[in-house]
């Protein structure tokens, strides 16, 4: 595990969360969840509370995606009303 200090690498964070070191360093480049505040050359290294922000992020990045696919396919009430 690659840690300096209480400082956490990239892969370190996207293990934690779950997701792939690409996709979190996508949604960093996207702006969607925020980057780390701590950097040396080469490194983004990411604090317990940038990996709080970024959790939260993504709650609720996920959150607005799965309300944009109901929302596309016309809501529930569509489905219910052409059954």
């Amino acid at each position: 595990m690659k840690t300096h200090g209480s400082l956490k690498t990239i892969g370190v964070v996207a293990a934690e969360l779950s997701i792939s070191r690409w996709k979190l360093a996508y949604l960093i480049e996207r702006r969607v969840v925020p980057d780390a505040s701590a950097r040396v050359p080469g490194r983004r290294l990411f604090t317990e509370t940038d990996i709080q922000q970024i959790r939260e992020a993504l709650r609720a990045y996920t959150k607005d995606s799965a309300d944009t696919a109901v929302a596309s396919r016309g809501g529930d009430d569509a489905e219910a009303r052409s059954s």
